[in-house]
């Protein structure tokens, strides 16, 4: 199942991941959309909040978890088949509709 329709032209989608309300990076992601939202119909995904889990692990491999092999080559095996978990589906959707993407993330 591969995501085929072109980026939709005025949206953005902003990705913001970090752990503590009320930081610069909050304060920053908050006036980034407030602003960018003047020019772009801004979609959000903010990954802590959504308790996301960036780790690529046997649940994200559907049927695939447990056949031997490369693991990155399962999980495009698994994104070719449909077999992906719903969350990871529905942030690559709101990612490939986006005609400009923002990504948001601490540095330590």
């Amino acid at each position: 199942m591969t995501i085929a329709h072109p980026p939709k032209p005025g949206t953005a989608h902003w990705i913001y991941a970090h752990p503590r309300r009320g930081s610069l990076n909050d304060h920053l992601f908050h006036e980034g959309i407030t602003t960018l939202s003047t020019r772009y119909d801004v979609v959000t995904s903010d990954l802590n909040a959504q308790r996301f889990d960036p780790v690529l692990g046997e649940r994200d491999l559907g049927d695939l978890a447990t056949k031997p092999g490369n693991i990155s080559e399962l999980a495009g095996e698994a994104y070719a088949t449909g077999q992906l978990p719903a969350d990871i589906r529905e942030e690559q959707t709101k990612i490939a509709a986006a005609e400009l993407v923002v990504v948001q993330f601490p540095l330590w």
